[in-house]
């Protein structure tokens, strides 16, 4: 039998400790260094780590009810063909992830591991608690200063939602590891927000991940809403830019970003490979 949501609630609460009291673990303390990960951050978004170990979570919990219930929720798992209780997340940095009411509904993690094979980043898997296509990293620990500046900047990742907050840009949002969705513009749209500004990483991935969110975009539009695109350099994200060249120069090409119908004139103008002639004509129509 499924546990009940509070008891889900429960589990996610005591992994949620378990994580933060083992980031001062060598392997989670040498990332947080090489990352600059302050206090503050560290603080803010309740970041942790999962050591390497099969059943360090299970063997944590002291309730088998609790224990049972943080099946559900995604944090403890059973291999194929056994009924054997492991931990889901191993040797990875942990950022909870909160609702925009707070409630703590999942997790994702960063691996620390060098194994290429390894895949960089995993969430939750889908629970009764945790839809990823609903929810926006950092939108509940940014939403007071999103809703009144009536902003927010979408970006790829959770180090790129912690760096902008630690150079002291606190309206950063995060998909979870997919582009945006109808429900997530929606949530910001709830927010009273009237700017969305699109920042993804200055690559070839970064700008067909645009390319995605700008569809989505499209078909959700709010004619209330300004939606505009953040040009990176080449080979930075939001967190390596602001680590080089620090809030002011990110703030300029924030000032200097594209709006909807320039972005993507420049597409269909462009003519960019990944796009065929009927894809610029469906641009081209709804662009009219």
């Amino acid at each position: 039998m499924a546990g009940s949501q509070q008891d889900q609630s429960k589990a996610l609460t005591v992994g949620r400790i378990y994580f933060q009291s083992h980031l001062s673990h060598d392997t989670a303390s040498a990332y947080v260094s090489k990352r600059r990960l302050s206090s503050s951050d560290i603080r803010k978004f309740e970041i942790g780590y999962a050591p390497d170990q099969w059943r360090g979570l299970v063997d944590h919990y002291s309730s088998h009810r609790i224990r049972l219930a943080a099946v559900d929720a995604g944090l403890l798992t059973t291999p194929e063909h056994s009924n054997r209780l492991l931990d889901f997340f191993r040797n990875r940095l942990i950022f909870p992830i909160r609702d925009h009411h707070g409630d703590l509904v999942g997790y994702g993690g960063r691996t620390l591991s060098d194994d290429p094979k390894t895949p960089k980043y995993i969430n939750t898997p889908e629970t009764e608690l945790f839809n990823k296509s609903e929810l926006l990293y950092g939108l509940h620990q940014n939403k007071a200063a999103i809703q009144s500046s009536g902003d927010a900047i979408v970006v790829e990742g959770y180090m790129d939602v912690v760096a902008l907050s630690r150079h002291g840009c606190q309206l950063a949002v995060a998909p979870m590891g997919t582009a945006l969705t109808h429900q997530q513009i929606s949530l910001l749209i709830d927010q009273g927000i009237k700017s969305i500004w699109i920042c993804l990483d200055g690559d070839a991935a970064g700008q067909k991940a645009a390319e995605r969110s700008i569809a989505v975009i499209m078909d959700s539009y709010d004619p209330r809403v300004c939606i505009r695109l953040m040009s990176l350099p080449e080979g930075h994200d939001p967190d390596t830019f602001m680590e080089a060249f620090g809030l002011e120069a990110f703030n300029k090409l924030k000032g200097e970003a594209k709006d909807l119908p320039s972005f993507i004139d420049d597409i269909c103008q462009n003519g960019r490979p990944c796009l065929s002639l009927e894809d610029k004509a469906s641009y081209m129509l709804r662009l009219k």
